[in-house]
């Protein structure tokens, strides 16, 4: 290799290392001005929390609204599950569409900090309006409940109808055990 040859290898070694360089220099230069746009913002949310808590009249409206939501989850969620009223209120409104109501089947009580849900699930066989009907007026009926899983399937010239659902209801004390299901 001549000496031509291997200055400019050299060359462009350096200026690919110098590069190589100044591209990592950004990326920790860019890194920085992140940190410091974290700090930053952490700053400002320190600093609007102190003014929040240091504003006695606005916390007590902050409580005071929350209060206000949980009193109205009070009147909502009932206090008990009956199993008879749950089944009562499934045959009727299946009755009311039609439908036969095959099978209820109620699931094991969870928990929650002030609330507690319970699984249901029950089949209906029916014609396809009367269960889309049904499906509807349900979750319009009981707005403590969640439909979380429904599946039709063809039964002749009927269909059937596999819902899985939970209901939601307040605890009172946590400290209390839930009664068994």
């Amino acid at each position: 290799m001549n000496a031509a040859a291997s200055r400019a290898l050299i060359a462009l070694a350096l200026a690919t290392g110098a590069l190589v360089g100044l591209w990592l220099l950004l990326d920790a230069q860019e890194r920085c001005e992140r940190g410091d746009l974290a700090v930053q913002w952490l700053d400002e949310s320190i600093d609007l929390r102190r003014r929040r808590v240091a504003d006695i009249d606005a916390y007590a409206l902050d409580v005071n609204a929350v209060r206000k939501d949980l009193a109205m989850l009070e009147q909502q969620l009932p206090s008990q599950f009956t199993d008879e009223e749950i089944a009562a209120g499934l045959q009727a409104l299946a009755g009311q569409h039609g439908l036969i109501l095959e099978r209820s089947q109620p699931g094991r009580e969870q928990a929650g900090e002030f609330y507690a849900r319970r699984a249901l699930a029950f089949s209906l066989r029916g014609s396809l309006p009367a269960l889309q009907a049904f499906l509807h007026d349900y979750a319009g009926i009981v707005p403590l409940q969640r439909l979380s899983h429904v599946r039709l399937a063809a039964a002749g010239d009927a269909y059937t109808a596999e819902v899985r659902t939970e209901y939601f209801r307040y605890v009172e004390d946590a400290g209390l055990p839930l009664p068994a299901p």
